[in-house]
């Protein structure tokens, strides 16, 4: 702590001390309005400068049409670019899901060749799908 710092805080413990509790509430809400109209201030001033420099820009696109082609070439050129890249996802999940879906056809293709030659060994070796009788259960005693 520097000495400007310890002396300040010197003289408010000396300053609470001495004053009524009045006089401190009237000091610490006209300090707390000053530093509150300094930040207003300041506040205002930057939105007047930003105003400033929007209705400056504003007079330069007016006049000036050539720049305002360019600003919007520019951005119909930015938004393709995005399209086009937006474009390419799309076509790679395409792609990628598509591949996917021809493998599983392929799965399911096999499988159901499978089980049509399990169902065509199945019916040559029984013989209720032979046409012959089945054979006769035993009798239970």
């Amino acid at each position: 702590m520097g000495y400007p710092v310890a002396v300040r805080a010197v003289l408010v413990r000396m300053a609470k001390k001495v004053l009524p509790g009045r006089a401190l509430d009237a000091y610490r809400r006209r300090r707390a309005l000053r530093r509150y109209l300094r930040s207003l201030s300041y506040e205002i001033y930057d939105r007047q400068v930003k105003l400033r420099v929007e209705e400056l820009e504003g007079r330069v696109l007016a006049h000036r049409p050539d720049i305002t082609d360019g600003l919007m070439k520019d951005l119909l050129d930015r938004t393709d670019l995005v399209l086009q890249q937006l474009h390419r996802q799309i076509e790679g999940l395409r792609a990628r899901h598509g591949a996917e879906l021809e493998e599983v056809r392929r799965e399911l293709d096999s499988i159901r060749a499978g089980l049509q030659e399990a169902r065509a060994g199945r019916a040559a070796t029984d013989p209720v799908h032979r046409g012959e009788p089945a054979p006769a259960a035993p009798a239970a005693d």
